[in-house]
């Protein structure tokens, strides 16, 4: 089985969207081939070459990123003129919110594509605390606060492996108390400003 891993995030790198997609990439070789494909090489022609698209995507206001928008408008364009109705599609959405089903709408956005470009949704995982995932870059999967993300990327690499079509979307968290969580979130961003030379006071940000 082919499978495209569709990194949607709009940078080239450092994006949680592209993290994920690492992580679950090797789990699905095998007897499978996978190819890491970045929003920004995005060809319709280049996706609809392999059985299943995994989509890995920020939320953006809890909605899909446009630059996503644009391309499935391209690809949907591409299956009216070639229809593919085994195709399958798989999505994995992330936002920097701690509650998971925040990212329920950007799931419904892409079994709503599903629909009208005529391949089939196969189902979603929905990530809440993305964007702390990035800054635990150096603690490894197995640490308290991401090990329930990581068994829920293990499951769903499962689920891609069988070609199993999903009932409901699946939704996971950091298991870390949500106070804390945006404490620690809040203090990344100030880390991250100053090293990009922005002040706080400019961020409407307490020092």
């Amino acid at each position: 089985m082919n499978i495209a891993l569709l990194n949607a995030s709009p940078k080239r790198i450092d994006s949680t969207s592209g993290v994920l997609l690492e992580e679950i990439e090797p789990m699905l070789k095998g007897r499978n081939r996978t190819k890491l494909v970045s929003i920004l090489d995005f060809s319709p022609f280049t996706m609809a070459g392999y059985d299943v698209l995994v989509v890995s995507s920020p939320i953006h206001f809890d909605g899909l990123p446009s630059e996503l928008i644009r391309c499935l408008t391209q690809l949907e364009a591409y299956f009216h003129a070639n229809p593919n109705p085994t195709y399958l599609v798989y999505g994995i959405a992330n936002g920097d919110a701690p509650e998971s089903e925040r990212t329920r709408y950007a799931l419904w956005s892409l079994q709503h594509f599903c629909n009208a470009a005529g391949v089939q949704w196969a189902g979603g995982l929905g990530i809440g605390g993305g964007g702390l995932l990035r800054a635990l870059a150096e603690k490894g999967w197995e640490h308290k606060w991401k090990a329930p993300v990581y068994d829920a990327l293990s499951e769903f690499a499962e689920d891609i492996a069988a070609r199993r079509l999903l009932k409901d979307h699946h939704y996971v968290e950091l298991a870390l108390p949500r106070k804390k969580y945006l404490k620690k979130l809040t203090a990344d961003a100030k880390m991250l400003a100053k090293e990009h030379g922005y002040r706080l006071k400019d961020l409407d940000v307490e020092e």
